[in-house]
């Protein structure tokens, strides 16, 4: 079996399991993170989180995927990527790709997807983070069978900045992190959730109003600068 990289949301994917690109708290933060937690059942999946938490870089922790269609999830946590210490983050996220394919393997998981793991808001340069993840995966490949997806999709820009939310509260005042993140950041999450909502809401309205005065013509600005208005 071999590895097949997709342009695809991974909770969109028919595979046993999908890999969450967690923290070391395993809590839920922006992205497919937040995703994740929210259509598995948030609160099922933070508790079953909670009683395996925390775990360092590079470890991979399995729970049941409760409300997914996968049936299980299992968590991974990549390095906070730093130049200078480069050689040690390509250790961590090579560990976090192989720790998750063994953990894998052992509960006998035949279809697994993959998020680029800390390619997003821990700042992981995309095309190293791939090609780490391309070679960790091939490798395992070699002497193991499992249908292995690797996404490339990338979220709407509202879950990056939610993303950056969990990371500035988490990892830049690490005293707060266990206090704010279990009582505060879940309420935190929904409010940047309702600003979602209401983006996406003004944005499907804006499109109906274009379509009711433009139809179904492409609109650049050449042509808008000639339309003649009464």
């Amino acid at each position: 079996m071999t590895l097949k990289v997709v342009d695809l949301d991974i909770l969109k994917l028919n595979v046993d399991a999908i890999v969450n690109a967690a923290n070391i708290d395993l809590i839920e933060g922006g992205g497919i993170c937040g995703q994740i937690f929210e259509k598995a059942g948030r609160d099922k999946l933070k508790k079953a989180c909670q009683k395996l938490s925390p775990i360092k870089p590079g470890q991979a922790i399995i729970t049941d995927g409760f409300d997914l269609y996968q049936k299980f999830i299992i968590h991974a946590v990549g390095p906070i990527y730093n130049e200078v210490y480069k050689e040690a983050c390509q250790k961590i996220l090579k560990n976090a790709y192989k720790n998750t394919l063994e953990l894998a393997k052992k509960n006998k998981i035949n279809s697994i997807a993959f998020p680029l793991i800390s390619a997003g808001i821990y700042g992981y340069p995309e095309k190293e983070a791939f090609f780490i993840a391309k070679n960790t995966i091939d490798e395992f490949l070699k002497e193991n069978e499992m249908d292995v997806y690797l996404s490339t999709y990338k979220k709407d820009i509202l879950s990056l900045i939610m993303g950056w939310f969990e990371f500035f509260i988490c990892f830049r005042y690490k005293y707060l992190c266990r206090k704010v993140t279990q009582n505060k950041l879940g309420v935190y999450m929904k409010i940047f959730k309702s600003i979602k909502n209401r983006w996406e809401k003004f944005l499907e309205n804006l499109a109906k109003e274009n379509k009711k005065s433009f139809g179904n013509e492409k609109l650049d600005c050449c042509s808008m600068n000639k339309r003649e208005y009464k």
